[in-house]
């Protein structure tokens, strides 16, 4: 197909719907968290965990571990990649944990670049710069906590 000259990694288009409620971005599948991913002790790695839990496909990002002559590296929890633009495949939802002064807005730039439509900001991680951003962008946004929002799994009671 037209994918076979493209490079490694190749960066396939976002997800074009915007979703509407913060509901509507938990139903959706390509998610990418960026923050302190591989740390066990942040909650950067819950969210991963808790959304690998529900079957979603989960990119890892963290700008802050750019790793030398590699956009990706191999971590405990999977492949870690320094931007969304090295995530191979479409990603839907883009989990924002990480500090809005230095990179927020930066990944928000890149989002609107790649045409990923939504972003889930959990606290802390706002701000009105990138608030903004997403407006202008047409990005849909939604604040809060995907560890409160997602249900925990009920893996001890009978199937429906």
């Amino acid at each position: 197909g037209p994918a076979l000259g493209a490079p490694r990694g190749a960066f396939s288009e976002g997800s074009a719907l915007a979703a509407a409620s913060g509901a509507e971005m938990i139903s959706m599948l390509r998610w990418a968290v960026v923050g302190d991913v591989l740390n066990i002790q942040k909650p950067a790695y819950a969210i991963v965990c808790k959304l690998r839990s529900k079957g979603k496909f989960v990119h890892l990002v963290n700008p802050r571990e750019v790793v030398e002559k590699e956009p990706s590296a191999s971590g405990r929890n999977g492949r870690l990649h320094a931007s969304l633009a090295a995530c191979p495949g479409p990603i839907d939802v883009v989990d924002l944990v990480i500090s809005p002064r230095t990179h927020g807005p930066r990944i928000i730039e890149e989002m609107a670049h790649l045409g990923i439509r939504n972003v889930f900001i959990q606290p802390g991680a706002e701000s009105e710069e990138i608030l903004g951003m997403c407006v202008a962008a047409g990005i849909s946004v939604h604040q809060g906590c995907v560890l409160v929002e997602i249900p925990p799994s009920a893996h001890f009671s009978p199937p429906a």
